[in-house]
């Protein structure tokens, strides 16, 4: 019985179980087992990468990689504006160090103002009409500790509001007196000296350094006359009318307007005083007179001489340097004194701290621009001052200290200094220009940034 029911189950399992032969067992799945990827072709910014890694079976298997995106960084970027030079930069790829974009320079456009703003850079227009943006202090100044101080204060108030409002006025000025040099003079006002408690050499003082101090007021003859008590302050005949003081105001205020771009975008005490230095000699020149001296007529001996003629003689040209000097807020004293004769200067305080001697007279008539330019008092050894505190009309104050060392600065080149820039040697020649310095390979460029500054490169 037993043996029977094992047969029936044997039967059974042969139809009910499936065969078990080799041609019906699926194959097995293989799976590869790929190594490291290896680099085939390196990626960089503008080019694809590829890759490959191989199974242990040797199927190969490839992909690529995208570019990379460049990571920019510019050098040598100058914010432009208005008047002054710009530029774009060079760009580069801090991953692959490639140039993207080469310097490009930016030219400027000049304001538009509308509505006293300019719609480019947003500066506020300037009222140039605005006297007190020219004036001096250092007259003013000496009367705090001067004997008699107070009362010459007084007067030199008095002086300011009458002629502040003779420059300005409707009225014309009276004939007052003939002089040889200057011809028919007129009556711009008078002052009595001996109500104020001061005595004529007082008085004469206060003159001189009110004088000094506004050097705007071109139509000051440089004649002064007393009597009974009284200074009187005179005009030429060219200024006497008030028709044509006022021609000669528009003259003016254009004039300044003109130079005072030349301060755009500039920080330093030293590189503004050397662009408007630069810009008085290119625009005037010594006025001579009949006889080949220096010209007599007022004109000479003030700024108006620059604006209306491109003609001064020493006295116009300090008197110009000192004005723009003080548009920008730059101390700087004018000085008189002797430079064989009679002579006008300048002394200004630089970045440094320090005093300085400059003379754009003597730059401008003597063949060696910079020679007076920042110098020392060992430079400058054949100007003289007027010995400070002797009351009258060539009263001049005690003078500051000067430097006995030659300007220098860390932060821009200055005049004669040899710099590199884009690998190639330069020297500073003038405010805006550098000249090569050696030989340089290949073509001088057009314009460079050195210092945060575009530099026009000198051919030749």
């Amino acid at each position: 019985m037993k043996k029977t029911l094992c047969i029936i189950l044997l039967v059974l399992l042969v139809f009910v179980l499936p065969s078990c032969t080799s041609d019906d067992i699926p194959p097995a799945v293989h799976v590869h087992e790929y190594g490291e990827w290896q680099t085939v072709k390196k990626v960089n910014c503008t080019e694809a990468g590829e890759e490959e890694r191989f199974c242990t079976c040797g199927v190969k298997e490839s992909r690529t990689i995208p570019p990379l995106a460049h990571s920019e960084i510019t050098y040598d970027a100058v914010e432009g504006s208005c008047t002054k030079w710009g530029a774009a930069g060079n760009t580069y790829c801090t991953v692959c160090s490639a140039l993207i974009r080469s310097q490009e320079f930016i030219s400027p456009v000049g304001h538009d103002f509308v509505d006293q703003k300019c719609t480019l850079c947003g500066i506020e227009q300037i009222d140039y009409t605005d006297l007190s943006l020219y004036e001096s202090n250092e007259g003013y100044a000496f009367f705090e500790n001067a004997q008699n101080g107070q009362a010459m204060r007084n007067l030199y108030d008095e002086m300011k509001k009458e002629l502040t409002d003779f420059h300005s006025s409707d009225a014309d000025a009276p004939y007052y007196t003939y002089n040889d040099e200057l011809g028919e003079l007129y009556l711009a006002a008078a002052f009595d000296y001996v109500k104020q408690g001061l005595t004529l050499e007082e008085a004469q003082t206060v003159y001189a350094l009110f004088r000094k101090d506004h050097p705007a007021f071109y139509w000051m003859s440089y004649w002064l006359y007393w009597e009974n008590g009284t200074i009187i302050v005179t005009t030429v005949d060219e200024y006497a009318q008030a028709s044509d003081r006022k021609e000669h105001n528009k003259i003016l205020y254009e004039g300044i307007a003109r130079y005072a771009h030349l301060s755009d975008g500039e920080s330093s005490s030293y590189n503004i005083a050397l662009a408007y230095y630069d810009a008085i000699l290119e625009s005037s020149s010594y006025a001579y007179g009949e006889y080949g001296t220096y010209e007599l007529e007022q004109w000479s001996h003030s700024v108006i001489g620059d604006f209306l003629y491109g003609e001064m003689v020493c006295e116009g040209y300090a008197k110009l340097f000192q004005l723009l000097l003080n548009l920008s807020g730059i101390e700087n004293i004018y000085v008189i004194g002797e430079a064989n004769g009679s002579h006008c200067w300048n002394l200004v305080r630089m970045d440094d701290g320090n005093w300085y001697w400059f003379d754009p007279t003597r730059g401008d008539t003597e063949g060696e621009p910079y020679k007076y330019f920042c110098t020392t008092d060992t430079l400058l050894a054949s100007h003289t001052p007027t010995p400070p505190g002797q009351l009258g009309l060539y009263f001049n104050y005690e003078l500051p200290p000067r430097s006995s060392d030659k300007f220098e600065s860390d932060s821009f080149p200055v005049l004669g200094e040899v710099f590199s820039a884009n690998g190639c040697d330069y020297t500073l020649v003038s405010s805006d220009t550098v000249a090569p310095s050696g030989e340089i390979e290949g073509d001088i460029p057009e314009r460079i940034v050195y210092c945060g500054k575009v530099y026009t490169v000198a051919k030749g």
